[in-house]
């Protein structure tokens, strides 16, 4: 038996624009390629923990 997962806004909104990215995504759990804007984000807040570390 499978067990039905919580559905989130971002998994069903995955579903609407993609059926079968949804089920590569969580059925199948496989990662999404990293994204370059995600990368800057993390660049982001690195640096900005440390310019503010006492």
């Amino acid at each position: 038996m499978v067990a039905i997962a919580q559905l989130s806004y971002s998994s069903i909104r995955a579903y609407e624009e993609c059926p079968l990215r949804w089920k590569f995504l969580y059925v199948d759990r496989l990662p999404e390629a990293p994204r370059g804007y995600f990368s800057f984000g993390r660049t982001v807040h690195s640096v900005l923990e440390e310019l503010l570390q006492p």
